[in-house]
């Protein structure tokens, strides 16, 4: 695109940050349920985007059964800390109790 004449500064630059969402895990309490970061990510994928089960034949069509939140929990940010993970013992810990959320914003990239 830098050799094209046609386009004029390709970067936007509007000085409009993006809202952007951090999760900072405590990693103490998380060694002490017995769980890694990773667990975390893929439960929170599993919660958030879900994850492919299994799948069932309608007539002639294959239909893809995804296990996710419901949307009132999975799409409100603002309870995103109320979400259940469970550790490996099967006891299920909010995530509020091992991570925060820190809202901020960055810029953003086009």
């Amino acid at each position: 695109m830098g050799t094209d004449r046609r386009v004029v500064e390709p970067h936007l630059d509007w000085n409009e940050q993006a809202p952007f969402l951090k999760l900072v895990v405590d990693q103490d309490r998380v060694r002490a349920l017995g769980m890694t970061p990773q667990d975390i990510a893929q439960s929170l994928s599993m919660l958030i985007s879900g994850l492919p089960i299994t799948t069932v034949r309608d007539g002639i069509e294959k239909v893809e059964v995804v296990a996710r939140a419901v949307p009132s929990e999975r799409l409100d940010l603002a309870h995103i800390g109320d979400l259940a993970l469970y550790a490996r013992n099967g006891v299920a810990v909010p995530l509020s109790q091992i991570a925060h959320v820190e809202y901020a914003h960055e810029e953003p990239i086009l």
